[in-house]
């Protein structure tokens, strides 16, 4: 795995019931990351959103977010559920952060030009195998009071197709994905790669380049998009077996567990919601009206500035 950028590990962002959870960094909550979508003919400026699962936000009531900051702290952003826009269709959650100074705080975005979009899907043939990583929140060791990120690792396994999302959402494409998580990565960001080079902080622009002494066959360079969202994990049931035994008991000697008896576990299988599934929550109506707004009224600052009468 080559090395991941420190700007992608700055977009992550932490969730937590309440202020005070925030704080004391109580083992609850999940993790969410940035995004940004770039303001129109402004190089380098964005709209910033906050992103995460709808059952983290507003199911769990995890709404509070905590981020880091330059000078080895965190700062606190208090939200209450009813505050994120909810999707109807989809297990997300997006809400507006207007107050972030990269000069304070510790941050970065994903742009929605890293997406893999279904047409970046199928011109660069993103496929089963392709190797994956996820940046999220392990919670028995997550950093406690500052945000401290850890990386999963795997392969896309199944190319998105309808699968449940759980009781408050009808069916969606899903990619799965062969990557064990497990309790606070719910929302975090998932992301492909394919490289020849042992880092990732490239430009992640998809570029060819001939194969010396052919002109015929191509080469592939960097490839590194975000894939998707990460919102559940596969179930599956253990069926329990003795090789000496008819019965097994458990180390506290209490309770029996018999041969053939069934555990509820985790398969390994991650459900990942595709990108353009946030790219269709961030085109929500009310988002983009506040995106029409402001770019108006920054039209209009121009208008004014550039003219000498004013």
């Amino acid at each position: 795995m080559p090395r991941i950028p420190r700007k992608i590990l700055e977009a992550v962002i932490y969730l937590f019931p309440d202020e005070e959870s925030a704080k004391r960094g109580s083992p609850n909550g999940g993790t969410g990351f940035l995004v940004g979508m770039p303001v129109k003919d402004l190089s380098g400026q964005y709209f910033v959103y906050a992103v995460t699962n709808w059952h983290v936000a507003l199911g769990e009531g995890c709404s509070t977010i905590r981020i880091n900051k330059h000078d080895g702290g965190t700062e606190i952003f208090s939200f209450e559920p009813d505050e994120w826009i909810g999707s109807k269709k989809y297990d997300i959650a997006i809400i507006p952060l207007e107050n972030l100074d990269e000069k304070i705080h510790k941050v970065s975005v994903i742009p929605t030009t890293m997406f893999a979009t279904r047409d970046v899907v199928s011109d660069c043939g993103i496929s089963l195998g392709d190797d994956v990583y996820m940046i999220g929140r392990f919670i028995d060791h997550d950093g406690t009071k500052i945000n401290v990120p850890s990386a999963r690792f795997g392969n896309i396994s199944i190319m998105p197709t309808f699968l449940p999302q759980g009781m408050h959402f009808g069916p969606a494409e899903t990619y799965c994905i062969d990557l064990h998580s497990r309790t606070g990565y719910s929302g975090s960001p998932v992301f492909m790669y394919r490289t020849f080079t042992s880092d990732l902080e490239g430009d992640p622009i998809e570029k060819q380049r001939f194969i010396p002494g052919s002109s015929l066959q191509l080469l592939p360079d960097l490839l590194h998009k975000f894939l998707g969202i990460h919102f559940a994990q596969f179930p599956e049931i253990f069926r329990l077996t003795a090789a000496d035994s008819a019965q097994i008991q458990t180390h506290e000697g209490r309770v029996p567990l018999l041969t053939g008896a069934q555990i509820n576990g985790l398969s390994g299988m991650t459900c990942v919601l595709p990108a353009w599934a946030v790219l269709e929550c961030l085109d929500d109506p009310k988002l983009r009206k506040e995106r029409n707004c402001a770019l108006e009224a920054l039209e209009q600052t121009e208008e004014n500035a550039s003219d000498p009468n004013e």
